[in-house]
């Protein structure tokens, strides 16, 4: 008798198919769980069977996932409580809060308003932090000449997880105006047990100062400047008399380049040029000078006003005003630094029709490289201009992803501050008014959030409006209502369902502005951005710094009562639930307020020169207080609402029209059917 077949007498073909899971060796199954779509996907496997789920639930699994589905993330080290899934969940959210347009906003702002010199409120610079091994998040910014830093424990309570530090500038002989803060970091070295603060002043100042919050908070670590020098700085002039005076600073940039063994360096653009330095190894330094200065001191029009390092301590981005070539390079070398224009790709000039217009010197941001390009060790380029352009570009040579972006709605817009999530997207504050905009950077994607939805043969809803595509490209599937089980054969990957195939389609997912100003308390509605920052690129929340106050965004559902990401994501923070004493237990004198913005959807973002002379209509805008136009009381199936491509806070009824399902319901609730 056939021993094989005894032994799988009776069974079916679930039990079958089970046990030919089991009996995969661990590297195939990994293959296997590679080339799932979703979480979703990953679970349900793991509920096969008691082997398969260990295999799904290992932390190696849930890793190739996190590279496969978001290869351009930098994922920071992390020995905590958080495996991989928790990393592969948060990333899943944040891909599904941005798209549905599923954000929250609150504004920090001084509970009582000091009028300051001239009459004008500060412009905060703000850095954070997330330290994914405690779940401690500390939030640091520059008011005028005052520092506030909020340090916040994951999961904790808000009346006991908060607590605030503060620096008053006139305690210390500071006064506002001259002595302002520019620029602010947080910075963590090897030999401290937290993070410190670098700060730096309008006065010159450039210090490194104690974020532990205990007795030593605020204390002076290391100060930076060509002061300390002894001898000549490479870079400088020769001959030029010494000491030289660090009159002011206007920013800076921090890099901790692990290829060159942990350290960690320093560019801090002044009123003598672009100076580079190296932070202290240990507590017994504290008076340090630059390595080199890219000497500008002597220019009378030409200014360094802002660097990035590109990847490593060989390369940086610099910023310059008062001249025809305002963005550059500077190339670090064993024999010194060598300056030079970046490069200008002829190809993006002509099709774009560029201009050569000034830079918008805050807005430097390096992006990570995106997946399928050779080299990814230096980082591309984004940039904002005068012209209300935003620009990618390779800085050394031309590249073929180079591309403009602009506000289709409202070209003219200029964004002061950037900021990326990898190659994915990247946010843009408005120079002028309080106003974020959100920009797909425009490239294949691996992970879809539409993928876990389920199948269909409708049009992604609402109807999407692209001011500059006069009609939505042809439809590959011609109305599928569901995608192929096993599209491995099918060499043209047209195998997915209408609702899915279309989903991912650049022309139904536009970009979205955020407009801030009507929901924001009086005294600020004339805000305008100052900058931009989130922890890491795994982080759910972020922060703008507008005039005089903070706003933190964070991720999620509005009308949800589980609104944050579970694993790093944190509530909404209520200054009404802190003691009002300011101390180091207390809401610092800061009160909160929701905002509740309105948002738009602003086309493809990419730059179209036809915009500057053409009329373009306005699209609709949408406010969580928008009601339906039919006044019919009913509710919509949660498998509907889920497939709207916005947040259920912005849904009408009208929306699901458009889905032959919705169209059914509202006839038979009206009873037409």
């Amino acid at each position: 008798m056939d021993k094989s077949k005894t032994k799988t007498k009776g069974k079916g073909p679930e039990e079958l198919e089970r046990a030919g899971l089991e009996s995969l060796p661990h590297e195939t199954f990994l293959r296997v769980a590679k080339n799932l779509e979703t979480t979703r996907d990953l679970l349900a496997l793991a509920q096969t069977s008691k082997k398969v789920n260990h295999s799904v639930m290992s932390s190696l699994t849930w890793h190739d996932f996190v590279n496969t589905k978001f290869p351009d993330r930098t994922i920071p080290r992390k020995n905590g409580l958080h495996d991989w899934k928790g990393i592969a969940e948060a990333l899943t959210y944040q891909t599904r809060c941005f798209d549905r347009r599923s954000l929250r906003f609150t504004a920090m702002y001084p509970a009582r308003r000091q009028q300051r010199r001239r009459g004008l409120d500060y412009q905060p610079i703000v850095d954070v932090n997330f330290d994914m091994d405690s779940g401690l998040e500390t939030l640091i910014w520059g008011a005028g000449e005052d520092i506030m830093v909020r340090y916040r424990q994951q999961g904790r309570p808000q009346q006991h997880g908060v607590e605030w530090r503060q620096l008053f500038g006139n305690h210390r002989g500071l006064r506002a105006g001259r002595d302002d803060i520019r620029t602010m970091n947080i910075v963590k070295l090897p030999h401290l047990k937290a993070p410190a603060m670098l700060v730096g002043r309008d006065n010159g100042d450039l210090s490194l100062l104690s974020a532990r919050n205990d007795r030593n908070w605020g204390r002076q670590l290391a100060n930076f400047s060509p002061d300390h020098a002894n001898g000549p700085i490479q870079g400088i002039v020769p001959n030029k008399d010494l000491p030289l005076r660090q009159q002011t600073v206007m920013a800076a940039d921090v890099l901790n380049d692990k290829e060159s063994g942990n350290m960690i360096s320093l560019v801090a653009c002044t009123n003598l040029g672009a100076s580079i330095y190296r932070f202290p190894q240990d507590n017994n330094t504290s008076r340090i000078a630059p390595d080199a200065i890219c000497d500008h001191s002597d220019q009378t029009d030409q200014k360094i006003w802002n660097a990035k390092w590109m990847g490593s301590n060989k390369l940086l981005a610099l910023a310059l005003r008062g001249t025809d070539h305002p963005l550059r390079l500077l190339s670090v070398t064993p024999t010194g630094l060598e300056i030079y224009a970046a490069a200008k790709n002829n190809r993006v000039h002509e099709v774009f029709e560029l201009n050569d217009v000034s830079i918008l010197v805050n807005s430097l941001q390096p992006v990570s490289r995106f997946p399928g390009t050779a080299d990814k060790s230096t980082p591309l380029l984004l940039s904002s201009w005068k012209d209300g352009t935003i620009r990618l570009q390779d800085i050394r040579t031309p590249s073929p992803f180079d591309t403009v972006f602009q506000d289709n709605i409202n070209p003219w817009r200029e964004s002061n501050s950037l900021m990326t999530y990898g190659a994915d997207r990247f946010i843009a504050g408005s120079m002028d008014s309080s106003l974020i905009s959100t920009f797909d950077f425009r490239q294949p994607k691996s992970y879809y959030h539409t993928t876990a939805l389920d199948c269909g043969s409708q049009y992604p809803y609402p109807q999407v409006y692209q001011p500059f595509i006069k009609r939505p490209p042809p439809d590959p599937t011609r109305g599928r209502e569901r995608c192929a089980p096993f599209p491995r054969n099918n060499t043209n990957n047209n195998f997915r369902c209408r609702y899915h195939e279309l989903s991912r389609q650049i022309y139904h997912r536009p970009n979205a502005m955020y407009m801030l100003t009507s929901s924001l308390p009086d005294h600020l509605g004339a805000s305008r951005v100052s900058n931009l920052v989130k922890a890491s690129d795994i982080s759910s929340n972020f922060y703008v710094g507008i005039t005089g106050a903070v706003v933190e965004v964070n991720l999620g559902a509005n009308n949800s009562t589980t609104a944050h990401e579970p694993n790093f994501g944190f509530p909404d923070y209520d200054a009404a639930k802190q003691p009002a004493n300011i101390g180091q237990i207390g809401h610092g004198g800061y009160a909160t307020s929701p905002v509740t913005p309105s948002v738009m959807e602003v086309g493809d973002g990419l730059r179209n020169p036809r915009n500057v002379d053409h009329n373009v209509r306005m699209p609709g805008v949408y406010s969580h207080d928008r009601k339906p136009a039919a006044n019919i009381p009913m509710e919509v199936p949660a498998r509907l609402t889920k497939k709207h491509r916005l947040d259920e806070s912005f849904q009408v009824y009208e929306d699901f029209w458009q889905e032959k399902e919705g169209f059914d319901m509202l006839f038979h609730r009206l009873g037409l059917d």
